[in-house]
């Protein structure tokens, strides 16, 4: 059953396919592949393609409240999944440690005639939509970032709502385009941007739970020695796009954002 509206705790984790590959072991008998899994994904690993579209405000408000920690703050994107035939449009909110989601799932052609003009005529039927047109309108965002990458994904057959997910092969490309497909070219592969011993063997882990995080993924933290860290994906995206086109990057670097490190 899709969901539209939730509230979850989100845990992120960079780790080595070392990791995750005995994280994946311990899964075994807590998860089931999720069904969109395919194993004849690029990276090797049965999974599935993700391509976000960010929108932001001209001063990518959004972008610096992430940088600043602000325990309240919000993100605007448009999000497609594999060869699905629907995208979704969702405003994600962050307030203190949950993450609260409101989506509209569009079918493909409806959401390349939204893509096409960047908005609709008139009020659509779908709240969720009216809610991230308005928010979107409100707060004068636009397109800024596309992101690009691929997912493993498991979920858990003893919990009601439980998910493990491993990303992997990470890509962005600034744009002002209501697009999902980007210029082939233009993708800038993010591990470029993480210090050298992590270049080429990392994997974003993430644990999705209800408010309550289970004991098993309590124990699969304590069991790997995993570290919580800060993985904002459109945030390392925004300084990788700034550093390629050379212009300055102030604030916090490109590592303080995953607590790793960067080159």
């Amino acid at each position: 059953m899709e969901e539209y509206h939730f509230d979850r705790l989100e845990m992120k984790y960079l780790i080595g396919e070392e990791t995750a590959a005995r994280v994946r072991a311990d899964l075994a008998l807590l998860c089931d592949p999720d069904e969109h899994n395919d194993p004849r994904a690029a990276s090797g690993h049965p999974g599935y393609g993700i391509t976000s579209l960010y929108l932001d405000t001209p001063d990518l408000r959004f972008h610096r409240e992430k940088v600043r920690g602000l325990p309240h703050r919000q993100k605007l994107r448009i999000r497609s999944y594999g060869s699905g035939s629907e995208v979704s449009f969702e405003v994600k909110r962050k307030a203190a440690e949950f993450v609260h989601k409101d989506r509209s799932m569009q079918s493909r052609r409806s959401a390349a005639r939204l893509l096409a003009h960047g908005s609709i005529d008139g009020e659509p039927a779908d709240p969720e939509l009216s809610g991230f047109l308005r928010m979107a309108w409100q707060t004068g965002a636009e397109p800024r970032l596309l992101v690009r990458y691929e997912r493993e994904a498991f979920r858990s057959t003893i919990d009601e709502y439980a998910r493990v997910t491993f990303d992997r092969n990470i890509q962005v490309q600034s744009t002002d385009a209501f697009d999902l497909e980007g210029h082939p070219d233009h993708w800038i592969p993010l591990h470029r941007y993480l210090r050298p011993s992590r270049r080429d063997d990392y994997v974003v882990l993430e644990l999705k739970c209800q408010r309550n995080q289970p004991g098993w993924m309590l124990d699969l933290v304590r069991r790997h020695g995993l570290v919580r860290c800060s993985v904002s994906k459109y945030s390392m995206g925004i300084y990788a796009s700034l550093r390629e086109q050379g212009r300055p990057v102030t604030g916090k670097r490109l590592g303080a954002l995953t607590g790793r490190g960067a080159a």
